[in-house]
């Protein structure tokens, strides 16, 4: 029966681990080649920073109800709904020349990312036990950082073999393959007490109240979504502006810094489950990250001394997210977890909604170093509100 259980939780994880694969890979799948999409499209910096905050809007106003419907209808078919909508919504963006066509398919692509955070965090609080709940969620989170790592390779790949569109088709097809697997997780609604994987704390749904942790924690997603997404989003965009860098030189620096973010996330997992202080743990990471990052924007450095800035500053990153995510568990009850993650994780997608505007025109004013330096400031205040987190 052990045995049993122990695949059951294995094959939980692994699917749901893809699925958050599929959504890091579409969050980054457009941010490499902005600078071919603006040509394509005719369009300026700002305008597709607007296309990413139309995806952010859409999440950022359904994420809510999305997660309470996890918790009280099960998140497997909700999962399903989210991939195969996301799936089709790139499949099509690499088939339009419309600006217009892309806003819309944003919003799509948008809606379907709303689902993946609170199911996620549903099955995993329903099917995983108390015990192995902090390792499933480091592993939940490096998996998403390995399919953010993945865009910048593969539209590489794309762009030397075919073109960039061919790599956002095929962003939308592994999404439906992933689909296409989510029926192997045992159905997490029929988690009741006493069931096989269930937590043995869960019970009927309940509804959430707002109370001033939840908000704080929304906020700290939220400056947490800024310090990193212009990195994220405009870095490539930036390197190739400002410096001697070429678009694959400026690929490969952002793909160290997402990967050592992914390696970050092991250790911070590791690190979360032996130091109770989470909010310590965000607050030094981000702290030390955003000095580094402040230095890209004051010091001219070597192709070199960039890799090495950033596979440490993207390490401190991704230290911090298993903290990150075991303070918004806190805040839940079993029953609760899907809609709290959905609640608190808007701060993700309001950050999405904002920062592609506000980097957007730093570039086209013309002034690269701006991205380093304004997420160096947000990194610093992350770091700020989560010491004062419980205070």
């Amino acid at each position: 029966m052990k045995s049993r259980e122990t695949r059951s939780s294995f094959l939980t994880l692994l699917v749901v681990c893809a699925a958050h694969f599929v959504s890091h890979l579409h969050l980054m799948l457009l941010p490499p080649v902005f600078a071919l999409m603006s040509v394509h499209y005719g369009v300026s910096f700002v305008d597709l920073g607007i296309a990413l905050t139309v995806f952010n809007v859409m999440s950022t106003l359904t994420q809510p109800t999305v997660g309470r419907l996890c918790d009280r209808y099960g998140p497997r078919g909700t999962l399903i709904a989210g991939l195969v909508l996301g799936g089709l919504s790139f499949i099509l963006v690499g088939m339009t020349s419309s600006y217009a066509a892309l806003l819309v398919l944003m919003a799509a692509a948008g809606l379907a990312n709303s689902v993946y955070h609170p199911a996620d965090y549903a099955i995993l609080s329903r099917l995983i036990k108390a015990e192995n709940k902090g390792k499933a969620f480091s592993i939940h989170t490096f998996s998403g950082f390995i399919g953010g790592a993945a865009a910048p390779l593969g539209m590489n790949l794309a762009i030397s073999c075919w073109s960039w569109q061919a790599g956002v088709i095929a962003g939308g097809v592994i999404a439906l393959l992933v689909a296409a697997a989510i029926p192997l997780i045992p159905d997490a609604a029929r988690a009741t007490p006493g069931a096989p994987g269930a937590n043995p704390a869960a019970g009927a749904p309940q509804s959430v109240r707002i109370n001033g942790e939840i908000v704080k924690l929304t906020l700290f997603f939220f400056v947490m979504t800024l310090a990193t997404a212009g990195i994220n989003n405009f870095a490539i965009s930036a390197f190739a502006m400002g410096s001697t860098l070429d678009i694959v030189e400026a690929n490969l620096v952002l793909t160290f810094f997402l990967v050592s973010m992914s390696l970050g996330v092991l250790a911070g997992g590791i690190l979360a489950d032996r130091v109770a202080a989470h909010e310590r743990i965000a607050a030094l990471g981000f702290a030390l990250a955003g000095a580094l990052v402040a230095l890209v924007a004051l010091v001219d450095m070597s192709a070199a001394t960039l890799y090495a800035v950033f596979i440490v500053s993207g390490f401190l990153v991704g230290m911090v997210m298993p903290s990150r995510d075991m303070m918004v568990n806190r805040a839940a009850t079993p029953a609760t977890t899907g809609e709290v993650f959905g609640i608190v994780t808007t701060g993700l997608n309001a950050g999405g909604m904002i920062a592609p505007p506000i980097f957007g025109y730093l570039l086209d004013k013309g002034w690269p170093g701006g991205i380093f330096a304004v997420s160096a400031a947000f990194m610093i205040l992350t770091g700020i509100i989560a010491i004062r987190h419980r205070s």
